[in-house]
């Protein structure tokens, strides 16, 4: 018998010795299961995807390395044309920058918008990057527009410096610390260099500041305390207040709650004083240089201020901070707008200081200090008024201390003694009139603190009356005080209050303790707000701030 044999096409039977027959439904069912190259096609697709994906990748590339560098480019022109201390033309300076970058025939507008307080400039540029697999890319412009072989870059850049309403308070320390290593000198250098920088980079108008010296006190000055309800014991000796505890947790100083004035006397000074003369120490400074400097717009008259500070005395940052946030509160438009009537602040201030809520305002206080809060003095309230058994010679300033064993003296030359009573301190001696007879002046509490140093008057005029320890500490106790680790408290009281109003608080340590700079960073802002410096590094710190608040700002 024969086997059949296959063929590629067909099959072949053969039966005995038969013609042989074919089988086409057979063969066409073989040829469709037969897979011999199939993948041959397979791989065309994959290659031809392949092609598709490197060549669109290496164009996407290609484009993105050309986007970012234009766009580089753009953001760069429009941010140094916005800045407003550049003295040049917006418009040239964006073509310069293009010209350097060798990409002057991508720029195709430049818009300046400039104003009162600020400048915004818009730039926009574009050039086409052309593809080399412009078939496949699906990010290629439609033929008939610029055609499927190119794309199209386009970048825009706003850049703007728009510093707004700036309203600054500069809270300086002058304690007597500054004095030492040159810190004052540096100091003044960097406030000034920072007023300059504020002022240059400002619009006309758009700048208030207000310069608050502290050390044991802060002397508000006459033409500014005057707008504020004084209490009980007000004078016109110096221009400090007493605040309490409460009073550092609002940023606001009210012109109707009533104020202590604080008294004007001296705590330290036990010797080198001569009769007459003015108070060596007072707790509040009656140097008019040492006044706050308020709301002012001429940068001429605030660098005068700080070229004119001294150093001398305790060291009352929380005080200094009180006042410089009440500088900054919208409750004080009535005292700039009395201040505005008697020529003592300029009529372009009218509105300040503006609300919070004021989107083109911002509000800032920069404190600095080389140390720590020390104790602040003040008379307890038996001693703050009242009259004494202290009189005093006005020819010679000489202290005359009446002992009547409870009875009081008549009127001048009728006395209508019956024994010596008045103890004359110079010279040492008992007579029946005081020093300077009818001359002879009765004092009350602020009188005497005026006019004698607190220790003085206890060690030469009342010790030696009775040689008595107790009636010298009865004077050497007529003070108070609050201590340093309450004033810590206070300063981070008013820091919080005045934050959380959105004041920007900027913090300075001058070769400060760690102690000091932790509780500088906390009153800070962030602590990004806070500079810790050296010696002229100061200058730094201030120059830092003043570009921060004149930071450009890239909106779009």
């Amino acid at each position: 018998m024969v086997k059949p044999t296959r063929t590629a096409a067909f099959d072949v039977h053969v039966h005995g010795a038969g013609t042989p027959r074919f089988a086409p439904r057979a063969a066409c069912s073989r040829f469709a299961r037969d897979e011999d190259g199939a993948l041959i096609i397979f791989g065309i697709i994959i290659f031809s995807l392949m092609m598709a994906i490197g060549g669109l990748s290496f164009d996407l590339m290609r484009y993105e390395a050309e986007r970012a560098r234009l766009q580089a480019t753009t953001d760069r022109a429009a941010l140094a044309a916005a800045s407003l201390t550049q003295s040049l033309d917006p418009t040239s300076v964006v073509y310069d920058y293009f010209a350097k970058a060798n990409m002057s025939e991508f720029l195709d507008n430049v818009v300046v918008d400039q104003g009162f307080n600020y400048r915004r400039v818009d730039v926009e540029a574009n050039l086409t990057v052309p593809l080399h697999f412009g078939s496949f890319s699906a990010f290629a412009t439609t033929p008939g527009e610029s055609g499927a072989d190119e794309l199209v870059v386009t970048a825009r850049s706003t850049a703007m410096e728009a510093i707004g309403n700036v309203e600054i308070s500069m809270v300086l320390d002058v304690s007597g610390s500054m004095n030492s290593y040159n810190r004052l000198a540096n100091m003044r250098n960097a406030a000034k260099d920072f007023v300059d920088t504020i002022y240059t980079a400002a619009e006309e108008g758009a700048v208030s500041t207000s310069i608050i010296p502290y050390a044991t006190q802060v002397s508000a000055g006459p033409a500014l305390l005057q707008n504020y309800t004084l209490g009980a014991g007000a004078h016109d000796r110096s221009y400090c207040v007493n605040f309490s505890a409460n009073d550092f947790n609002n940023a606001a100083l009210s012109t109707a709650t009533e104020l202590q004035q604080t008294l004007h006397f001296d705590p330290w000074t036990s010797r080198g004083w001569s009769r007459g003369s003015p108070l060596p120490n007072p707790v509040c400074p009656t140097d008019s240089s040492r006044e706050i400097t308020a709301w002012s717009q001429d940068p001429v008259a605030l660098k005068s201020a700080i070229s004119a500070l001294t150093a001398t005395g305790n060291t009352s940052t929380d005080i200094g901070l009180k006042w410089g946030a009440a500088m900054l509160d919208p409750g004080s438009k009535p005292v700039v707008n009395n201040m505005i009537a008697t020529g003592d602040v300029g009529a372009t201030l009218s509105g300040r200081p503006f609300n919070y809520t004021d989107d083109d305002t911002m509000k800032i206080i920069v404190v600095m200090t080389d140390g720590v809060n020390t104790s602040q003095y003040y008379m307890k309230d038996a001693y703050r008024s009242g009259i004494t058994d202290y009189w005093i010679d006005p020819s010679d300033n000489r202290v005359s201390i009446w002992n009547g064993n409870g009875a009081e003296p008549q009127a001048s030359n009728d006395w209508d003694l019956t024994s010596n009573n008045f103890y004359w301190t110079y010279p040492r001696d008992w007579d029946d009139q005081p020093d300077g007879y009818g001359n002879a002046v009765r004092l009350t509490w602020p009188d005497l603190w005026a006019q004698v140093p607190m220790r003085i008057h206890a060690k030469q005029n009342v010790y030696p009356m009775y040689y008595s320890y107790s009636m010298r500490n009865e004077i050497y106790n007529a003070d108070t005080s609050v201590s340093g680790s309450a004033k810590n408290a206070r300063m981070q009281n008013i820091c919080t209050a005045a934050k959380n109003q959105g004041v920007i608080i900027f913090s300075v340590g001058l070769e400060v303790s760690d102690s000091s700079a932790a509780r500088l960073e906390s009153c800070a802002s962030s602590p990004a707000h806070f500079f810790r410096v050296e010696g002229l590094d100061i200058s730094y710190a201030f120059q830092s701030i003043a570009s921060q608040i004149n930071q450009l700002r890239l909106v779009q």
